[in-house]
Parts: structure tokens; sequence; C-alpha cells
């Protein structure tokens, strides 16, 4: 637990876990108008996991659009219904034995519109040192986000390969950029194969 020593007549504190403890201690002096605290609890939605299976919605970091909290492992697993499945039974070979095979399915489009984290700008394939949003939607597809980005400008948008999304949002200091406003839908998706048979 953290210790301080406080000679300010304001502060904003926000503690790291889900405990504060305040300890008042004075002297026999009677010159000073003792203290006023104000506190309050803040919503951490997706904190640790939240599982969500609307087919469209928004999603905002923990105390966004104010500035992003120390501390944070939070998940938002989006998931839509289905996986790739033989559309209807279409599975046609010519004479070659040349196939195409479609398989229909469901996909997880996501978009951010605010993206404010950390100072370290750039999109980056390896993570970020210590706030960053990282999506997954494979069993080795993914990549890591941080910094900030003109989205008027830089367009941060992706779609999955399957039916499942995962953003994982994580900091350790926290108070540098807004955090972030994403928005995600369900899409309805048609993969193509093409593929030789051999029956032999």
């Amino acid at each position: 637990m953290k210790s301080f020593i406080i000679f300010y007549k304001r502060l904003d504190y926000i503690s790291e876990t889900a405990e504060i403890w305040i300890t008042f201690h004075s002297d026999f002096s009677v010159s000073g108008d003792g203290f006023h605290a104000v506190w309050s609890t803040m919503s951490l939605v997706g904190c640790p996991q939240k599982t969500i299976t609307e087919s469209q919605g928004e999603l905002f970091s923990p105390h966004y659009p104010f500035f992003l909290l120390p501390n944070l492992n939070c998940t938002y697993n989006i998931v839509a219904p289905g996986k790739f499945h033989l559309y209807g039974i279409y599975w046609q070979c010519d004479i070659h034995n040349v196939c195409i095979e479609l398989l229909e399915g469901t996909r997880v489009w996501i978009k951010f519109h605010v993206f404010d984290i950390d100072f370290h700008n750039g999109r980056q394939q390896l993570p970020c040192r210590d706030e960053y949003v990282r999506l997954d939607w494979g069993s080795s597809k993914f990549i890591v986000l941080c910094g900030s980005h003109n989205l008027s400008k830089d367009s941060l948008q992706w779609i999955s390969d399957g039916n499942q999304l995962n953003v994982h949002v994580k900091s350790r200091n926290g108070k540098q950029g807004r955090g972030f406003h994403a928005s995600y839908k369900f899409s309805r998706a048609i993969s193509i194969s093409i593929f030789l048979y051999n029956k032999f």
C-alpha cells in the first residue's frame, strides 16, 4: 500500500485497488481548519472480464472521457453467434476435381472513434510498454495499439476472421490520455475455398 504525506490544499487521488485507507493525525495546533474530502466509486465495466453477445454496441475504457485509470487489466469478449459452417451443402467439383466450398458465418467488426492512450504514438505489432489495447481475433492473430491517433485521418478498424474478437485493455500508471471509444457490430460473411480433391 502506498503512503502519502499531503501538504496541498487540493488533491485528486484515485486508488489503485478497490480499497483506500485514510488516516488523520494532528498535533496540538488549533490554527488549522481540518480537512474536507469528497469520494465516489467508479464503474469498471469489463474488469476483469465481460462477455458481449449483443449484435452491435459501443465500448468505452473505464472512466472515459476523463483519463485512463491506473492498473487496468480488462477484457471484453465479443462473441457473435455461430462459427463458419457449410453454406447449405454447397461443395462442387469440376471434371478436373477442382472443388469450390462456400462457408457461411458471422464476423465481428470494430471501429475506434477516439483512441488516446499513453504518449508513445503509433501502431505496433509488438506490445506497447505499459499502456495499450490488444485486439485478438484468432489463435495467433492480434494487433497491439497505443498512443494518440487523429482518427479523422487515420482510421482504426478491423474485422475478425471468425465469430469472436477480444479487446484487452492494460494500463500501469494511467492518467495519460482519455482512453478509447469504439463501436462494433456483427457482420455476415461467406468464405470461399478452392482446392483439389483426390478421392483415391
